[in-house]
Formats: structure tokens, sequence, C-alpha cells
């Protein structure tokens, strides 16, 4: 559309658009060679700040109008800030319908109807360049490479570029725009198709500016970092030389994610929705069942965007959940006839999946038991009761608990390995006892824990030192050391050298549980 003058001179004197003087006009921008609207394309805000300092310090000189013999300084022009901030914007926003290839018209420059809207969308995304950026997403088992595709691209619309568009718009599906572009909605920067600014700049953007390279660059490392050490590497190492990002992220696709993988994706989540039942007979509840269910109509979803499936509407999937539901318990049974009561009414939970699944969670079965069986439990090995003094707060600090004593003076109670050491043959035995007939025995066998050598060494000095030890067991030893002709044993030794044939020392029971014993 051509502009005539008297939109050109409407465009920066109106009060609704620029709002510049036309004595600024006419003679301090029209001399810094700003004389139509296009001419803002070659002015950034740098720029505009130089024009800006120029017009309140002009060059040059002019009449006195006192006295037309002399020459004076020429007066500064009026440009006020909100002028300079509008007109920021209107440039900013013909380099925007460039770069989308737009026609630049009296309409879509409207600063209150249309740029006023544009310049705030365009600072939010200035403001987003000076934000750090997200991990890059990586290729693993967890988030495998069909699923990784939908990450890595919502990952690159958050990237910006250095054209001030997100690095999606390599990876778009046509190097070529639309043509025509569809219509814009009114008093708005962009079309409802696009539905942003941003969505215009990485639907319509071209492939051949200057800087597409760097941005394209960009996309080749954030790739590389992405299967760094997989098995899919290889795949984008034939445009590592050239740092060609958009075609290694489309080889990689078309391998990996292509129509293939999609389909075998629906039968998947299509088998699950179909097939899988819940009975309510484990603790697996009805409301981890009905996120299954969402999450395999989100993955259809997903997939219908990259190959043609026809979805289930909303009565399906009601219907689909119902049949799934084997649970004969009786509430949540009258539950289900009562969304069935409702399939005719279009508003009724028969016809909004999300609605009959609240509806159906209270009445779970699995989440009732498990409430009523949510009070913490303690398992108490023993209580003893023991009669004691009464007491006043005067003597409550002062009272002491007895210790519970056995026959041979023991406490009976638990003993660290360094305590139970200590103890004499008699005292272990009477805890042994005592623990059996509480109950606190442990009849798995135990690992030895820590050095046994030490446990031999302590086990020596504690005979050593146990006279009446020495005594009692002093006949086990002898047996020990003897060597026995009994045809019935326990247990053997075998020693030899190789000078001599191998002997044979017979140990009995009880000579055996002597040592053990000792070595506890």
């Amino acid at each position: 559309m051509v502009w005539t003058n008297a939109d050109t001179e409407s465009f920066f004197t109106g009060a609704q658009q620029m709002a510049i003087p036309t004595a600024t006009v006419s003679s301090g921008l029209i001399g810094e060679g700003i004389a139509t609207v296009d001419d803002l394309d070659e002015f950034n805000n740098e720029d505009l700040k130089s024009v800006l300092e120029n017009m309140r310090k002009p060059a040059g000189t002019m009449p006195d109008p006192s006295d037309g013999r002399r020459r004076i300084p020429r007066q500064p022009y009026i440009f006020g800030a909100k002028s300079f901030k509008r007109i920021k914007v209107a440039a900013s926003a013909v380099r925007y319908y460039k770069t989308i290839g737009r026609e630049i018209t009296p309409t879509n420059m409207h600063y209150v109807n249309v740029l006023k809207d544009y310049g705030e969308q365009w600072e939010a995304i200035l403001s987003k360049e000076d934000e750090d950026e997200p991990d890059t997403p990586k290729i693993t088992r967890a988030l495998p490479i069909v699923r990784w595709t939908e990450s890595f691209e919502d990952f690159l619309h958050q990237i910006i570029g250095s054209r001030h568009i997100a690095l999606s718009y390599i990876i778009r599906d046509e190097v070529q725009p639309e043509n025509p572009p569809p219509p814009l909605i009114d008093e708005k920067c962009y079309s409802e198709k696009h539905g942003s600014a941003m969505g215009e700049l990485i639907s319509r953007a071209t492939h051949e500016h200057v800087k597409y390279k760097d941005d394209n660059a960009k996309l080749y490392s954030y790739l590389e970092e992405a299967t760094r050490t997989t098995q899919y590497a290889s795949s984008i190492r034939p445009f590592s030389k050239t740092k060609d990002g958009r075609e290694a992220y489309l080889s990689l696709k078309r391998q990996y994610a292509g129509k293939d993988k999609w389909q075998s994706e629906i039968k998947k989540q299509e088998s699950f929705i179909h097939n899988r039942v819940w009975k309510g007979n484990s603790n697996f509840t009805l409301e981890s069942f009905i996120t299954q269910h969402r999450a395999a109509h989100v993955s259809l979803e997903r997939c219908a965007q990259s190959v043609p499936h026809q979805l289930p509407n909303e009565r399906t999937r009601v219907i689909h959940l119902m049949d799934a539901i084997q649970c004969n318990d009786a509430s949540l049974q009258a539950a289900i006839a009562h969304i069935k009561s409702q399939s005719d009414d279009p508003d009724g939970m028969g016809n909004k999946f999300e609605d009959a699944s609240a509806y159906l969670l209270q009445f779970c079965p699995v989440a009732k038991r498990s409430k009523s069986s949510s009070t913490n439990t303690h398992n108490i090995s023993s209580v003893d009761m023991e009669s004691r003094p009464s007491y006043t707060n005067n003597n409550r600090n002062n009272r002491k608990r007895k210790p519970n004593k056995g026959d041979t003076g023991v406490e009976l109670r638990y003993y660290k390995p360094q305590e139970y050491r200590k103890l004499s043959s008699e005292q272990i035995e009477e805890l042994r006892k005592w623990r059996q007939e509480k109950g606190l025995s442990n009849s798995k066998k135990k690992k030895h824990n820590g050095n046994f050598k030490n446990q031999v060494i302590a086990a020596i000095q504690q005979y050593n030192n146990d006279e009446e030890a020495k005594n009692s067991d002093k006949d086990l030893i002898k047996r020990l050391m003897i060597p026995s002709t009994k045809d019935e044993k326990v247990g053997a030794v075998h020693t030899s050298k190789a000078s001599t044939q191998s002997k044979t020392i017979e140990v009995d029971r009880e000579a055996l549980n002597a040592i053990v014993r000792r070595l506890k």
C-alpha cells in the first residue's frame, strides 16, 4: 500500500501517533534522513538517540529575529520523551513487518491501536534474552528420542537467537513462509493462526538473513550437547563441518522419530486405554489409574501432531475409563451408574472426562483403606513393669531407675560388643536365656562384625584373666587338642605338611561351643 503525504504527516504529527511537532518533522527529522516511515528501518535505538541529540543542539546559525543583520545559533527542536519512545517502537515495528514479509500500512502502524501492544510484546522478547538459558535436554533412557524431540523443540522456543527470534524458527517444516500470509487480527500485529508477535517471527522469518548462519550454528552446538556419548551422535556428525543445525536435526528426526515411531506410540497408548483394567484389589489407587489414562490421551495428542490420528472425544474417554474399572465395590459401582445416567446430557459427567474422574475418586476403595490404616504403629519388643515409690515435685529430679539385674549380677539389657566381651560365661548364658524368654533373640545367623583376629585376641585375654573359666574349660581344651578315635564326629580340622602325612583332629560339639562363647 502506498503512503500518501497526508498519511505520512499524520503518522509523525498525529496526537495518537508519534506526536512530534510539525516544525521538528519538516526541518529536524528530514534533515536527519527520516522523511518517510520506511526510513525508520535504518535507525536502531542508538541511531535515534543520536538524532535526538542533534535536534536538541542543531548545528549552524540562523538570522536573528530581532536583528536581521545578525546571525545566532539555531534554536533546538522540540522532541519530547513521549515522542522519542514512540518513534523507537515504530522503528522496531518497521523491521518486524519486513522480517515477517508483511506490507507496512497506515493501519498496522497506528501507535495507539497496534504499536502500543506490539511494543509490550517486543519488550518481553528483549527481557527474555537476559534470562539464564535452561539446561539442554539430553537423550536418555528416561527421555527416549521420540519424546526428546518434543522437549528439544520446547527448549528452542525459549532460546532467543541473534535476530531476537526463538531458534525454533530454524527447524520449522517449511523454509519458505506461507504466501500470501494469513490476515492480521484487527488492531493486532499478528494473525490468529500464529497467535503472537513471536509466533509470526518463528513461522515467517526468512532463512536468507545474514545472521541466520549464526543461529544455525548455535542450534548445532545444542544438538551436539544433547547427543553426546549416545548412539545418535553419529547421525549429526556429517554436519559438524558446516554446523548446519537444521539439517542435522531433521536427519536425526527422520531416522529415529519418523512416522513409524509415532504409529508405534499410538498402538501402545491405544492398547493401554482399551486393555488395561483396574480391580482395586491392590495398593494401586484409582487416582493413579486415572492419571495413566490422562497421560495416554496426552501422548495420543502429541502423536496426532506428527501423524494423522482420530482422537477420542470426551464421551469416548469417559466410556473407556468406566469400562476399565472392574471393581465390585458397591459405592464405586453406584457412582459409575450415576455417570452413565448423565450420558445424554451434553454438560453432564458422561461427556466430560475430568468431571467424571473427580466424581469417581470420591469412591475409591483403595484410598479408603489406606486412610483407615494410615495411623503409624510401632512394635515394642518388651515392657518391664516395676513398682516404684511415689514422688513429688521436690524429689522428682533425684529419683533413679533401678536396673533390672539377673542372678549373676548382669544387667538384663542390650550390650555393645565391647561391653559384651567383658561378661563372664555365666552372665552370658543368663543373658542369652533372658533374651530367648523375652523373644528378643535373633534366630538368623549374625555375621561377625569387625576384625576376627581382634575378637580372637580378646577371647584369649578374657580366658587368661578368668581363673574360674580356666578350670571349668580345662578338660574341654584337652579334648580339643587330643586326637579322637570316635567314629561319630562333629567336625574335623585337617593339617598337612610337605614332609608328613595329613593328620585329623576330632572336635566334639561341647568344645566347639566353648570356643564360640569366647568369640562372641
